[in-house]
């Protein structure tokens, strides 16, 4: 497939477009940008690029057996050898929720969805014998469990769990290099891929914080196949 640049025609229009915009950006002009610079997996955003038939079918088709069907489709096409190009200078204007209630459940439909298609995925990716073992272990360690999961516990773990008992009960000691450097880094390295992201940076990472429960809940749903596991609500947008 070819993945052209999100861009967003109602970025600006509240808050919450806001810091999604700043973490959107992130992830389309760093991280998917990266991947494909680097010659490593990534996959397809769901819209914004366009499928070869032939890609598609070889790949096994569309199938609802996780709620990342874009992401499960682009693994195994990865996995059956087949490139992706992603295009930096191609954009396409899309629309981000712009209600607290479409956007929640998007974002569990994003978090839970990549822990059934690991579970589901996870031993064909290990016996592909078109991927060389140092994608095997970039698919497995850092795609899947650095960004994928490891990410939603170390946020909910410090800013949900560490830092109000450290504000509450002052003889629990947190390093200052892990309450100050870290997440100013990660912040600065995050706002810095939108224009004028940097005065968002404090909304940014409160919005951030408070839905690392919504979903950190969400890959748990769909690790241990909770009811809501497969629930699939699309994105309410109002156009």
């Amino acid at each position: 497939f070819v993945q052209a640049r999100w861009t967003y025609v109602n970025g600006g229009e509240s808050t919450l477009t806001r810091v999604q915009e700043i973490s959107l950006n992130y992830h389309i002009r760093c991280e998917q940008f990266a991947r494909h610079a680097a010659n490593v997996f990534f996959n397809f955003n769901g819209t914004a690029g366009a499928w070869r038939l032939r890609c598609v079918e070889d790949a096994g088709g569309w199938t609802p057996r996780t709620t990342v069907e874009d992401m499960d489709l682009s693994l195994r096409a990865y996995l059956r050898g087949w490139k992706f190009v992603f295009l930096d200078d191609v954009t396409c204007d899309c629309e981000i929720p712009a209600v607290y209630d479409a956007y929640r459940k998007q974002q569990h439909r994003w978090s839970c969805g990549p822990a059934q298609l690991f579970k589901i995925a996870a031993r064909a990716v290990w016996r592909s014998e078109t991927t060389p073992l140092a994608k095997k272990i970039y698919l497995i360690v850092f795609f899947f469990g650095t960004r994928m999961f490891a990410s939603h516990l170390v946020s909910f773990a410090l800013y949900c769990t560490l830092i109000p008992i450290c504000a509450t009960f002052p003889e629990v000691n947190i390093p200052f290099w892990a309450l100050v450097y870290v997440p100013l880094t990660i912040t600065i390295s995050t706002t810095v891929w939108t224009k004028g992201g940097w005065r968002r940076a404090v909304q940014y990472v409160l919005c951030e914080n408070a839905m690392s429960a919504v979903k950190l809940m969400a890959m748990l749903s769909g690790f241990l196949d909770w009811a809501d596991a497969n629930e699939w609500v699309v994105t309410r947008k109002l156009g």
